[in-house]
């Protein structure tokens, strides 16, 4: 028998790193764009209690480096610097437009999860999805993942809870101890 393993899929920005928003709107965001706006949230130091059960995993869009608006090197800083914090197995990363018509992998889409699944022997039904968005909690549930919202951004998750059930909600990562 194949031994499986559990897993946390982190989705990055607005989760683990403040989302900036952008001017004009009320609940879109984007990711730093330089390090005066980075801010990693301090919380994330809760997650290392469970290191040992659970391989970590960052499944992000970053478009905006596409558009020309972030660095691959400044994305790579944030990485970086994530990865001091917290133990991180792999980031997958999708660098597409959700206009692009040959991309499988832009959340909500299920590709990197599926390519976390093959390479590393991921059991699903035992693993997590954490994000702020209705795109990681609907990639989670598709994936039969148990979903958490985390809720970072009061706007962008009223739409969430009545259109994608998540399975859990929580406030800050100090909460996962009801739910590990």
């Amino acid at each position: 028998m194949v031994k499986r393993y559990k897993a946390i899929f982190l989705d990055r920005d607005g989760t683990l790193i403040k989302s900036i928003k952008k001017t004009n709107t009320k609940t879109k965001t984007r990711p730093p764009y330089k390090k005066s706006e980075l801010h990693i949230f301090n919380d994330i130091k809760f997650l290392k209690k469970y290191e040992k059960k659970y391989y970590f995993f960052i499944v992000t869009n970053q478009p905006d480096i596409k558009r020309g608006l972030q660095t691959n090197e400044f994305d790579n800083y944030i990485n970086e610097q994530l990865k001091k914090k917290i133990k991180i197995r792999e980031i997958f990363s999708c660098k597409c437009l959700k206009i692009d018509r040959n991309c499988k992998c832009y959340k909500p889409n299920i590709f990197m999860l599926l390519k976390a699944k093959r390479k590393y022997r991921i059991d699903f039904e035992k693993s997590f999805m954490i994000g702020d968005t209705w795109r990681d909690i609907k990639m989670g549930n598709d994936c039969m993942c148990k979903t958490i919202l985390i809720e970072r951004n009061k706007l962008k998750t009223k739409k969430i809870i009545y259109r994608y059930k998540p399975n859990f909600k929580i406030k800050t990562f100090k909460e996962l101890t009801k739910i590990l």
